[in-house]
């Protein structure tokens, strides 16, 4: 028996991608309010598992090229990173970025085995 994901399966993962890229753009350019670390860079953790996310919701849901919305998650965390950096409150950090690119590549290469597991009907 073969599952597929249907297309309103599929619309409700682009939605959640599209919720999930509006709160990533906001938590990133408020002051930061986030809970205190419950380990040392626990917020590296916190952007890896935040980008993998970003990543996999629209390798799964989407049948673009995967490259290119990989390449625009890399993009948006950079960009972030940068507006950060022009903000009084936050800053620019290399080791986020990296964090960033890490999730990016987990989510699109987890998004590819679902893809195999469940494909777009």
């Amino acid at each position: 028996m073969t599952l597929y994901l249907t297309s309103r399966g599929a619309s409700v993962l682009r939605a959640t991608w599209l919720a999930s890229l509006a709160l990533v753009v906001a938590l990133s350019l408020l002051p930061d309010v986030g809970p205190p670390a419950v380990f040392n860079h626990a917020d590296l953790a916190a952007h890896a598992i935040a980008y993998a996310w970003l990543a996999l919701l629209p390798r799964l849901a989407l049948r673009h090229n995967p490259r290119a919305w990989a390449l625009a998650m890399l993009g948006l965390g950079l960009a972030l990173e940068l507006l950060q950096g022009l903000t009084p409150y936050r800053s620019l950090s290399w080791w986020d970025m990296a964090a960033n690119t890490l999730g990016v590549a987990l989510g699109t290469w987890l998004g590819g085995r679902g893809r195999q597991w469940l494909p777009l009907r």
